[in-house]
């Protein structure tokens, strides 16, 4: 009866991650989408092609 408890220990354990895992990366994948995009970053080196 032991090896039951463990076993159940260990899976609610188990399930538990699984759901803190699943919500912080919908949570994440939220917050990339709220947020502005970011300002694209001009290579070093190169040339803004001169405006008359």
């Amino acid at each position: 009866m032991r090896r039951n408890k463990e076993i159940i220990v260990l899976l609610i354990l188990l399930v538990g991650m699984m759901g803190f895992v699943l919500w912080y990366v919908i949570d994440r994948r939220a917050k990339n989408r709220a947020a502005p995009p970011p300002k694209p970053v001009a290579a070093i080196g190169s040339r803004q092609p001169a405006r008359p």
